[in-house]
């Protein structure tokens, strides 16, 4: 099992946006001194238990 890093203060919460049929919530990372941008798709209308 790979283990998990701290990201403690390191993450913030950009905001949810449409794209593609889907909702992106967008989220920006600074991991020694370099900020990156990353969004984790969104099933919107169903939980995962409905899939």
């Amino acid at each position: 099992m790979r283990k998990s890093a701290a990201f403690a203060g390191k993450v913030h919460y950009v905001g949810s946006f449409p794209k593609d049929d889907h909702v992106r919530n967008y989220y920006r990372i600074i991991v020694d001194g370099k900020v990156s941008y990353v969004y984790i798709k969104v099933n919107s209308g169903h939980s995962d238990e409905d899939s």
